[in-house]
């Protein structure tokens, strides 16, 4: 879900952006007529703001959009500001993209179509990074899988070691009174001890299975 912004003091075009962004079901939109009241929502963390450049509300000290750009830069530099504005001087594309902005659209009858493509480019580039992360996790879990798998096997190779060769072996030759018995003895081990060296089989196969 892609959380958006908007803030614009002209409730009109506030409203025709916030119904043509709202088709997309993976934007969650919040709107707001003033700087102030976006700045103090911030803590939710907006991947995108729609920032209008000439805003300046209700009050006569309302901050500007510029203004809001740079408290948002400072203190949140991984939001992704998109300037808005009616003005097509370049001085003033120059100054939000010196100041931080991601983008600038001119106000016009192909703005929303502007926007909503850079909005989807972004989108696309946030999914990107975040499959990219999924498969990051994803492969250190089978990294952690196969530390495990070798544990076990050696946990496994040394217990079947001491067994036979410095507790049973020693105890065999020393309390059997004939090699018959003793072939016998060590025959019922080896059968009993089967099933763990096929586990051993089967863990360092599967750990094969996992690496390629």
């Amino acid at each position: 879900m892609l959380s958006i912004f908007l803030v614009d003091d002209s409730k009109a075009y506030l409203t025709m952006l916030k119904v043509g962004l709202s088709d997309n079901p993976n934007y969650y939109i919040k709107s707001f007529t003033n700087g102030e009241d976006c700045l103090r929502n911030l803590h939710v963390n907006p991947d995108i703001v729609v920032l209008d450049y000439n805003l300046s509300g209700s009050k006569s000290n309302a901050m500007d959009g510029l203004e809001v750009l740079k408290m948002i830069k400072k203190y949140h530099s991984d939001i992704k500001v998109i300037m808005i504005t009616g003005s097509e001087e370049i001085e003033v594309a120059v100054d939000t993209f010196r100041h931080g902005a991601y983008d600038y659209v001119i106000k016009g009858e192909n703005a929303l179509l502007k926007l909503q493509l850079i909005i989807q480019n972004i989108y696309g580039s946030i999914t990107k990074h975040n499959e990219e992360l999924g498969a990051v996790v994803l492969e250190l879990g089978r990294m952690k899988m196969k530390r495990k798998a070798l544990i076990i096997a050696l946990l496994i190779t040394i217990t079947l070691f001491i067994v036979t060769e410095i507790i049973l072996e020693p105890f065999i030759e020393q309390h059997t009174s004939s090699n018959l018995i003793g072939i016998s003895l060590k025959l019922g081990i080896a059968f009993l001890l089967k099933p763990m060296e096929i586990l051993v089989e089967v863990i360092l196969i599967r750990r094969s299975e996992i690496i390629t």
